[in-house]
């Protein structure tokens, strides 16, 4: 196995080389008991420095992954695959109130299999994880605890996920990270089946979709189900069907509503989440356009707190404790040594007065 250190990278070699090293006896690459290449070859394939190399080695050591052995080198430790249990949750401060039914099932499902949850409401938003992020990822790698991260991460965290992913369990939430597994919303089926059932009560003739960000995942899944509604409608985009890019809250949806409707009209108005609808139901209802009668809004999140509450919106609800306990097994059948894979959990529609 090949150390590589990268000099472009803001991670400190002194850790990249840990986490290959750490990698690679997590997958029995150094078995327990085996001879760890020496600090002097690593040196002399990474052009390094001596104590660089000696603090990544210094750094396995404490966490009892690695034991020296004077005059012979060092070695893999009889306990290097024993992971604690803790598992670090990664979330946005800004959704916590959103990803409370995601905690709740989780919790439930980690206090079953004896782990303990470590959160991390981070005092950013998406996607703009901070220093803080980084620095919490470090400190769960530096424990051997799993990872579960929700909302996708982008430059250089979505490099170091990567990165700690090749040495812990790690499992993304409402994205696909290499290396690790992910639990998805069925994004593309749940806005086919919503429109289904729309059309069962009404006859949709065009369509306006709020559809996020083109770069995020869910945005990218739910075009994937619009473009078959499209293709099954015959329908002509910029014609019956209209896109527009959008920030996942109530201006934007308010904006993007009232300037389209300035110089086009269409039957239905598709939103990226309730927030967006309930712009949407706000600048519908300035025009005197009546809400479920002229215009159906659909939102997407089933997104029900103080705010929401008042607008009975027809959404789609993401089975959200079920996405937090699906999360947990997946860290348990990674630590079982089962394969990294993506789990698809089926979203709902809940029709409402919209």
């Amino acid at each position: 196995m090949d150390i590589i250190v990268d000099n472009q990278s803001n991670e400190p070699p002194f850790r990249q080389i840990a986490a290959q090293l750490k990698s690679g006896i997590s997958k029995g690459v150094y078995p327990q008991g085996s001879l760890l290449p020496s600090v002097r070859d690593i040196v002399k394939t990474t052009g390094v420095s001596l104590t660089t190399v000696q603090k990544a080695f210094s750094l396995l050591q404490q966490e009892n992954l690695i034991y020296s052995s004077p005059g012979k080198g060092n070695f893999v430790s009889e306990i290097s695959s024993t992971f604690s249990n803790r598992i670090y949750v990664f979330l946005p401060s800004s959704s916590l109130s959103f990803f409370m039914k995601i905690l709740s099932g989780m919790t439930e499902k980690a206090s079953r299999l004896g782990y303990e949850i470590i959160l991390n409401s981070l005092n950013t938003d998406k996607p703009n994880w901070d220093q803080n992020t980084i620095d919490s990822l470090y400190k769960a790698e530096d424990e051997n605890a799993a990872v579960i991260f929700i909302e996708e991460a982008f430059g250089e965290v979505k490099k170091i996920c990567m990165d700690v992913a090749e040495s812990v369990p790690f499992v993304t939430i409402e994205w696909v990270l290499e290396g690790a597994s992910a639990i998805l919303n069925d994004y593309s089926d749940s806005v086919v089946s919503a429109f289904d059932k729309i059309l069962e009560k009404d006859n949709i003739n065009s369509l306006l979709v709020l559809k996020g960000r083109d770069y995020q995942y869910n945005a990218m899944e739910k075009m994937k189900g619009f473009n078959r509604i499209i293709n099954n409608k015959n329908w002509v985009i910029e014609r019956e069907a209209f896109f527009r890019n959008s920030d996942f809250d109530a201006i934007s949806g308010y904006e993007i509503v009232r300037d389209f409707f300035e110089s086009a009209y269409v039957d239905c108005v598709f939103c990226a989440n309730d927030y967006e609808a309930i712009g949407a139901i706000g600048a519908l209802t300035e025009k005197g356009i009546l809400v479920g009668k002229d215009v159906k809004v659909i939102g997407y999140g089933d997104m029900v707190d103080k705010v929401t509450s008042y607008f009975p919106v027809t959404t789609i609800s993401q089975n959200l404790e079920e996405i937090g306990k699906k999360s947990v097994e997946a860290v348990k059948q990674i630590l079982e040594g089962k394969e990294k894979k993506s789990l698809i959990v089926e979203a709902i529609y809940v029709p409402g007065r919209t």
